[in-house]
């Protein structure tokens, strides 16, 4: 409710700062706990899903470069030399998760925490995608609409 009692102007900076927030949340799951994840199980994989999990990895990387560029495009100055600057994991934090990720046959819950993270990211992509046009700006629509069409193969495998 108090939303809708924000400024125009308010209402669009709280918005990007919600969208910055997520690229960085988003970036950060893809590049310190989804790859290792993928990593580990590449070389346990049978030809198939090894090709399968390949491609995946290919994605992330890229979703990762998508992110980068939506957060230097927002906020330029406070993404020179930083991919965190509103959400930023301690070291023990990073390495712990890090560390859970590479061994996903020791810690299984890996597996279903980045599912829910995939099954999340599509929900917040259909979502943003139905907001009327002026709700969203366009390269966070078409970072989305990308998005989208991976992860909805990203959770099929």
């Amino acid at each position: 409710a108090v939303y809708e009692e924000l400024a125009p102007h308010h209402r669009l900076r709280y918005n990007q700062l919600t969208g910055m927030v997520a690229s960085e949340l988003i970036l950060l799951l893809e590049t310190e706990c989804l790859t290792a994840t993928l990593d580990a199980v590449h070389g346990a994989a049978d030809d198939d899903l090894r090709a399968a999990v390949g491609q995946f990895a290919a994605d992330e990387r890229r979703h990762a470069d998508i992110w980068r560029r939506l957060s230097r495009l927002s906020e330029p100055g406070w993404y020179v030399d930083a991919d965190h600057v509103l959400c930023r994991p301690t070291p023990g934090l990073r390495g712990l998760a890090r560390l859970l990720a590479a061994r996903p046959l020791w810690w299984p819950v890996v597996f279903w925490v980045q599912l829910a993270q995939e099954e999340r990211s599509i929900d917040i992509s259909r979502r943003s995608l139905r907001l009327p046009a002026d709700r969203l700006e366009p390269r966070y629509a078409a970072a989305y609409r990308e998005h989208l069409r991976d992860e909805v193969r990203h959770v099929q495998i």
